[in-house]
């Protein structure tokens, strides 16, 4: 059994609609830290993170007490927008798509998700993956059967745990829970 423990990146400097890869704000480096502190114990391990500065960061703190590297891997990124939208109608777009169902979204997105369980799927020992709100609702939602598109809402710097037993994602438990509003 591997323990797949799913950190969201901490309180991003800018909002969706601001900045396309905006790092973290000073409260997302205080919760950054705590997260790195409380992870502290049950390492080292492998760290992956989202190639997402906010992520990268995030994991940056956690990465250094266990002096170990952040391997950046792609399939952990945010969820991909359209390539035909404006840059800001990015938040409209994610928070109608954020009410539905996978079956009613793109083969793209039905791909990327489709990618990301794999991944997670990938994983054969204990590791870290610092990612995205949906990233992790995708990784819950495969877990757990929930075909909506958010299932729970995690937390800046939240830790989410789900294992990989033989092929079969469970969820161990969910992080700390906020009403995280998409800018």
């Amino acid at each position: 059994m591997a323990n797949i423990y799913l950190i969201r990146h901490g309180e991003a400097a800018a909002s969706f609609a601001d900045h396309h890869d905006p790092g973290l704000s000073e409260l997302g480096r205080q919760q950054s830290k705590r997260t790195a502190l409380q992870l502290e114990e049950v390492g080292p391990l492998s760290v992956f993170t989202s190639p997402l500065l906010r992520a990268q960061e995030t994991a940056s703190f956690l990465a250094e007490a266990w002096n170990t590297p952040a391997k950046i891997d792609t399939r952990f990124a945010e969820v991909p927008t359209p390539s035909n939208l404006k840059f800001e109608d990015r938040p409209e777009w994610l928070n109608r798509v954020m009410g539905g169902t996978w079956q009613q979204l793109t083969a793209e997105l039905q791909s990327w998700r489709k990618t990301m369980i794999d991944a997670t799927l990938e994983f054969k020992s204990d590791c870290v993956v610092f990612s995205h709100f949906v990233a992790i609702n995708v990784i819950v939602g495969a877990a757990t059967g929930d075909q909506r598109l958010i299932s729970f809402r995690p937390a800046n710097a939240s830790i989410t745990l789900v294992s990989n037993t033989g092929g079969v994602l469970s969820v161990m438990y969910t992080g700390l829970e906020a009403k995280t509003k998409v800018n």
